[in-house]
């Protein structure tokens, strides 16, 4: 019975902290772009800069 005097506060700052954590996140834009980064690498632009067999990239930037 004692040790729940100590842990029902601990369990209490705990949660406030996640409850905080998630509300910064939110405030800096962290959930702004869900779709972005998941469909990012079916995009066609980034296969003309992967780098080929011989390990440099296939299309060299203009002006070189």
């Amino acid at each position: 019975m004692n040790s729940l005097y100590l842990l029902i506060p601990l369990g209490l700052i705990q949660v406030a902290g996640a409850i905080w954590i998630f509300i910064w996140a939110i405030n800096r834009g962290q959930y702004e772009d869900l779709d972005g980064p998941g469909t990012e690498f079916l995009r066609d632009e980034w296969d003309a800069n992967l780098p080929g067999p011989t390990g440099r990239a296939t299309n060299p930037p203009e002006g070189d």
